[in-house]
């Protein structure tokens, strides 16, 4: 008589490969790793938000040990519950090849090999030169705001921030912006210094094969192969298409990848364009040679968009300022031809252009605040591209937007200046007299 090889009910069949298994691990057996943040023990703030989880979404002899929740659902905060690398997408494995590890011991000396290449137990000081250097970035935020541009040449030389742990005396940290007054890129030398190779249609022709040509003494300004990193400085999918016999060739292809492409480091974040670029910094005196060596190519028109020039103050020609304006293009045509313009005089002074550089003319105007509701400054004709009341006015992209015809042209310009200060002046950065000092506490 046969036996039957349905299972009882309520037991459960073991196959073979059931029975060669190991052992599971009982929850709580597994050492959770252990980290420091601020003197608190990272993992137990990483868990804090998954613990706020129903019980009953919890538990089970295969949780995460992370998170603790039960593989069933999908964890927020990390991916271990997934068995089978396979079938996670291009981002869950790239979430699960952290190197840093936040919530494991090592993770600032992990963080500064990772993301500086630098170990901090090899050169301490370098650690407190990125957190010095951040601290002069947010002061140079900071007086950008209430005192104006502290420099146009300084910039933060780092991708990544530093740890806030990091910021140790940082009152000897020695701020130089006021030492030298500094100037803005020309506006085509911006371009320059900021469009990648695809958008070099907006520039000089002839500086634009400086983007392109591999003999360009700045062609390593504009990479055009961006290859999407995971945190281990991997492009992503590649460590699944390599197989383990490949793995010196795999470690010599990161290596160039790090030599060869720019990449885009995700750096925690789930999408592309929420990533650190990579980007090499812009070298001034590279690119500004560069150009130099091709300046005289420029055509007329294009040395004069290269030039810095001043504000244009508009207003409608019927108000009270605009009526003023009106006045300054009335004034007798001799006065126009020996000093009207005295900066159009100044920008070809020697045969050459030269930009505007702050200063008002001599033949400018001061405004009268009570017309403009508290705006001060100065303001002068500009003669050679005015807008003015009943004159048709062309249209600076005719290909997108029409000429305004004179019929319908009732706004009026004139070149501005801000009033002008000492180098150096600190203005007062404090609440207004009107402010209610009734401040709120949370």
């Amino acid at each position: 008589m046969l036996k039957s090889t349905d299972a009882e009910p309520g037991s459960k069949r073991k196959s073979s490969s059931d029975e060669s298994e190991p052992p599971k691990k009982l929850i709580g057996l597994d050492p959770v790793p252990k980290g420091r943040l601020g003197g608190v023990d990272a993992s137990a703030i990483i868990r804090k938000p998954a613990m706020a989880i129903p019980r009953e979404m919890r538990g089970g002899p295969t949780e995460c040990t992370i998170c603790f929740v039960h593989p069933l659902f999908k964890c927020p905060l990390c991916l271990c519950h997934q068995d089978n690398p396979d079938q996670m997408d291009e981002d869950e494995k790239i979430d699960n090849c952290d190197e840093v590890r936040l919530w494991e011991d090592g993770w600032r000396e992990r963080y500064y090999q990772s993301k500086f290449g630098v170990d901090p137990a090899d050169a301490p000081e370098f650690c407190l030169k990125v957190a010095h250097e951040y601290v002069i970035g947010l002061c140079w935020v900071l007086a950008y705001y209430y005192q104006g541009c502290a420099s146009w040449n300084w910039y933060y030389p780092y991708h990544y921030a530093p740890f806030a742990s990091d910021f140790v005396d940082v009152a000897s940290v020695k701020l130089e912006f006021s030492e030298k007054k500094t100037k803005p890129f020309c506006p085509l030398e911006q371009l320059m210094g900021v469009f990648p190779a695809a958008s070099r249609s907006h520039v000089p022709p002839a500086w634009q094969d400086l983007m392109t040509d591999p003999d360009s003494p700045i062609i390593d300004f504009y990479p055009t192969d961006f290859k999407k990193m995971n945190h281990t400085g991997r492009p992503r999918g590649l460590s699944g298409t390599i197989k383990r016999s490949l793995a010196p060739i795999y470690a010599l292809l990161t290596f160039y990848s790090y030599v060869l492409l720019f990449q885009v480091d995700l750096n925690g974040k789930r999408y592309l364009w929420m990533g650190v670029a990579l980007l090499p910094f812009v070298d001034e005196v590279r690119l500004l040679k560069a150009l130099d060596s091709r300046r005289n190519l420029l055509t007329v028109e294009e040395k004069t968009r290269n030039l810095r020039r001043p504000e244009l103050y508009f207003c409608h020609a019927d108000t009270e300022m605009g009526k003023y304006l009106v006045s300054l293009y009335e004034e007798p045509t001799q006065q126009k031809k020996n000093g009207g313009d005295k900066q159009a005089a100044a920008a070809t002074a020697g045969g050459e252009l030269v930009s505007y550089e702050g200063d008002a003319p001599d033949h400018s105007s001061i405004i009268n605040a009570a017309l403009t509701e508290g705006v001060s400054g100065r303001v002068w004709p500009d003669y050679d591209f005015a807008c003015l009341p009943g004159h048709r006015m062309r249209s600076g992209v005719p290909s997108r937007l029409p000429d305004i015809a004179a019929v319908q042209q009732r706004a009026i310009c004139a070149f501005f200046e801000n009033p002008a200060y000492p180098f150096g002046h600190i203005f007062p950065a404090r609440l207004l007299d009107s402010v209610s000092s009734a401040f709120c506490v949370f």
